[in-house]
């Protein structure tokens, strides 16, 4: 249930961009896709259990090698702030085949919300 929770708030975070947004890092020929990926901490145990669960996330974006994506990548940031997750660590892994940028980013999440969430 978690999981599913967790990926809900990462679509609804990225999807105003107007891109698809597809978990996992296979992107199946899409020239223009964001991928997310992330591991999940347990923080702040009490009664044999976390309280909080900290996702360590990636959120890869994929565009065309002539494409101009400065506003785009801003605008990435921009969501994921508003989002809750912490500022990025942007990282530039644009090769021949194409634009590829890494956001490298994290998210502290109350289990009880998680479990709650509707």
């Amino acid at each position: 249930m978690t999981a599913s929770k967790l990926n809900a708030h990462f679509q609804k975070t990225l999807e105003s961009l107007g891109l698809p947004v597809v978990p996992g890092t296979a992107v199946g020929g899409e020239e223009r896709v964001m991928t997310y990926n992330y591991t999940l901490l347990p923080l702040q145990h009490a009664d044999n259990r976390p309280l909080f669960l900290k996702a360590l996330a990636q959120v890869h974006l994929f565009l065309p090698r002539r494409e101009n994506s400065v506003m785009l990548r801003s605008r990435i940031i921009s969501a994921l702030l508003l989002g809750g997750f912490s500022f990025p660590e942007v990282i530039d892994a644009t090769d021949e085949t194409g634009q590829h940028y890494v956001y490298e980013t994290s998210i502290v999440l109350s289990l009880e919300d998680l479990q709650n969430e509707t």
